[in-house]
């Protein structure tokens, strides 16, 4: 899910103020209902994720064609959607879609473009593993 700017189309970063003291200072409460006004929080499609990975990976290569790509889907979950879907919902969906278009840009065999499995291995595999999988408490983070 992305949020975008209402009167251009176009994707924005972030809408929100970082602070509670940058909110008072832009209007407080009016000026959070405008940033409600003027942006919307919407899910991206599988089309346009595998165009935007393949017109980054072309950006990159264009730098260097040597270069390495590695590709991967972040597993940390979403702090807060704006949408219909509750959030452990919106946030299925919107990992689900950019894994599968993560797969659509493999299935174009990009040579030295890879997977590399974050996702699966914190969402899916660690809650199968019994005991310390991150390292201990009393560790410097390896496996006990």
């Amino acid at each position: 899910m992305c949020w975008f700017d209402l009167k251009t189309d176009k994707l924005v970063h972030d809408p929100w103020p970082k602070s509670a003291e940058e909110i008072k200072a832009k209007g407080g409460k009016k000026y959070m209902r405008s940033v409600l006004d003027n942006y919307e929080m919407r899910q991206t499609s599988l089309e346009e994720n595998t165009k935007n990975l393949m017109y980054v990976i072309d950006a990159i290569r264009s730098m260097n064609t040597s270069n390495k790509v590695i590709l991967t889907v972040s597993p940390v979950p979403m702090n807060y959607c704006q949408s219909d879907y509750p959030l452990l919902s919106a946030d299925f969906i919107s990992k689900s879609i950019l894994r599968l278009a993560v797969d659509e840009v493999g299935k174009h065999e990009i040579d030295g473009v890879f997977y590399f499995p974050s996702f699966e291995i914190v969402r899916w595999a660690a809650p199968h593993f019994s005991g310390s999988f991150w390292g201990g408490e009393n560790t410097d983070g390896n496996p006990v």
